[in-house]
């Protein structure tokens, strides 16, 4: 930021004299020049031009100020001014009085300023010699607290600039787009690069196929619109209609291509921050291949039409931190069939692991869901095949708020942080084959050795023991186990046996 720095306390009060001598004025109007400093260090910075009035009984001079030495990034200000020996001098902000003192002759009398908040900050200096009082408006003074400044800190900087407070461009008017053209050239233009307020992919959303970012909507924006391109490829392109659905906060696009380098960016219509935002790089995984010789020891078939397992509520299985362990082999896909599930009516809490929901996102219904609650969920990458084994993990860390699906075990997909927030449990039962027991979901196909772990296993231990079938209740943390070798009874020890519904 440009400025006159003072190598010294000396230095800096010849410069003040020097200007007070332009702006000489009588004595009876109090008359005197002011220069705003701005303290950085032992440093200030002198601000003030414009025509002298010689005059008797003239208004001050109307001061014109480059916003390099008004534009701030600090918060520690001063006012320097002379004045008549024996007046008073307060330094006021609307009806706020910011600053007072006395002045002693001709000697330069410099006032600090408070914290100054983030903003435009009009000042006027009120100087009283006897019974009269002389007001002189000062250069506003521009607090922004970062180093550097924005299209939309301008913007908004700008816009709480009173009509004709302030003559930048020193012709006399004042223009709210002139101005805010004048305070833009003060910027680098590197920073001009980044008109939307955090454009960003979601990571925990991004798949093979499927991909979502979350924006905050610029003000007064008739259309924003998602381009997209291959790394390979020179130029952006709209992203089909067909493939991307939008919030006012959110995009969301699919149809991708696996193991595939992507750009995203929003291109904005309308509004101050109209143009195009940063770009977003992503390279969407590769899909997990099937197993197709594991298997587990025992299964249960169920028919998607009323066959069911269900083991009674029981404290146990509900554990903040667990794992859910299961061999699958689905039949046939359908909208959010159940595999293992304690969530059994709207606005339930505890987990539930099912196949995925439909269109437009999923609209094969192919992948593995795992939710929590009504809202915090996390599908697989991989798109499961029909008449296939798979070994499906879920796991939830309470203390880290983690989310993880674990397919043949390998870490397929995790959600974490911001959007999962403390584990909640319910008094429902858990079904198996079956999710949302109030209008039950039923899955087309085969379910195995079935896990309940109250706690989160790490990935070692999730490998270690997909092909051990002879788990026992001497094994720590294994709340539950349901091999289907003998009905639905729980070889963990605990004794949580199921009763079988319908003739699986």
């Amino acid at each position: 930021m440009g400025s006159w720095a003072c190598d010294s306390g000396e230095k800096r009060n010849r410069e003040v004299e020097r200007q007070m001598t332009r702006y000489n004025r009588s004595w009876k109007y109090a008359r005197f020049i002011v220069a705003a400093a701005v303290t950085a260090a032992c440093c200030y910075v002198m601000a003030g031009n414009g025509e002298r009035a010689n005059a008797a009984g003239e208004e001050p001079p109307v001061v014109i100020v480059s916003p390099v030495q008004t534009m701030v990034t600090n918060t520690g200000a001063e006012v320097a001014l002379q004045a008549p020996s024996g007046s008073w001098i307060d330094i006021v902000e609307g009806e706020t009085v910011l600053a007072q003192g006395s002045a002693n002759g001709n000697a330069i009398v410099v006032l600090p300023l408070p914290h100054l908040s983030k903003g435009i900050h009009p000042l006027t200096a009120k100087v009283t010699v006897g019974t009269e009082t002389s007001d002189l408006q000062l250069p506003p003074v521009v607090v922004y607290d970062s180093d550097t400044l924005t299209v939309k800190d301008v913007a908004e900087l700008s816009s709480a600039i009173a009509d004709h407070a302030i003559d930048l461009n020193g012709n006399g008017s004042f223009s709210l787009q002139e101005e805010v053209g004048y305070l833009l050239s003060q910027i680098p233009p590197a920073t001009l690069t980044v008109p939307i307020d955090d454009f960003r992919a979601v990571p925990t959303a991004t798949s093979a196929t499927y991909a979502a970012f979350v924006f905050s909507k610029p003000v007064g924006a008739a259309d924003v619109k998602l381009l997209m391109k291959e790394a390979s490829e020179d130029s952006f392109r709209e992203a089909s209609s067909a493939n991307a659905s939008a919030s006012e906060t959110t995009f969301t696009i699919t149809g991708l291509t696996p193991n595939t380098s992507y750009g995203f960016k929003l291109q904005v219509t309308g509004g101050q921050q109209a143009g195009d935002s940063n770009v977003v790089s992503l390279t969407t995984p590769a899909e997990v291949p099937p197993v197709n010789v594991a298997e587990p020891h025992h299964a249960m078939a169920f028919n998607g039409a009323g066959e069911y397992v269900e083991i009674a509520h029981d404290n146990g299985l509900n554990s903040p931190s667990f794992t859910i362990e299961a061999w699958v082999k689905p039949a046939a896909f359908a909208w959010k069939t159940g595999i293992v599930s304690k969530y059994q009516a709207s606005g339930q809490e505890s987990f539930t692991l099912r196949l995925s929901d439909g269109w437009p996102i999923y609209p094969d219904y192919n992948k593995i869901n795992f939710q929590i609650g009504d809202d915090k969920e996390l599908n697989s990458v991989t798109n499961l095949t029909l008449n296939t084994w798979y070994h499906i993990a879920a796991r939830y860390d309470n203390n880290t708020h983690t989310m993880q699906l674990y397919i043949n075990g390998v870490l397929d997909s995790q959600a974490s942080g911001l959007y999962y927030t403390a584990y909640e449990t319910n008094t429902s039962p858990l079904s198996i084959g079956a999710d949302f027991l109030s209008a039950p979901r039923y899955f087309n196909g085969q379910i195995g050795e079935v896990r309940f772990w109250s706690t989160a296993r790490t990935a070692a231990e999730i490998q270690a023991d997909m092909y051990n079938h002879s788990l026992s209740e001497s094994h720590p943390d294994l709340a539950g186990y349901w091999t289907f070798d003998q009905g639905a009874s729980d070889v963990s020890g605990h004794g949580r046996n199921g009763t079988v519904f319908g003739n699986p």
